[in-house]
């Protein structure tokens, strides 16, 4: 059995002061008019965290709406891991060896490089069929703290 690649791990974590803010999840109407009313889900402990079950649009409000105006709100996105079908792997004779590829200056190539008069040629590896876990690590000015 292949393992569920459109499973999704990650997490945010929100941390404010209990009993002056909190956290909302919201709908995008919601989202865009700072309207605390109706929220998917509050959170309100201080040190939230919330988890990523499906891809997609995710909106964050601060449940103080005077917060929300001034800007403490946050979309989060996340992308679906999509298999591509049409993705090609180097053969070996098209991979350069490591004494043919160079890793360009900040001043642009160097004269001696080995640069194909007939244009560029674009190399894209292909993806592993399972990536691993990826994790991103981030801070937003949400809350008072």
């Amino acid at each position: 059995m292949e393992p569920n690649n459109d499973v999704i791990k990650y997490h945010a974590v929100f941390k404010y002061r209990r009993g002056v803010d909190s956290v909302l999840v919201v709908k995008k109407e919601a989202y865009d008019s700072c309207n605390t009313n109706n929220a998917i889900q509050e959170m309100n402990g201080g040190d939230s965290k919330f988890t990523f079950v499906k891809s997609g649009p995710f909106f964050f409000i601060s449940g103080n709406g005077q917060n929300c105006q001034r800007g403490q709100k946050l979309t989060v996105v996340v992308l679906a891991v999509r298999q591509n079908k049409y993705t090609h792997s180097l053969s070996p004779s098209a991979t350069p060896s490591p004494a043919q590829a160079e890793i360009p200056s900040e001043n642009g190539p160097s004269p001696s490089s080995d640069v194909s008069p007939s244009g560029p040629t674009s190399l894209v590896p292909s993806l592993p069929k399972h990536s691993s876990s990826t994790r991103f690590y981030g801070r937003c000015g949400f809350g008072c703290c």
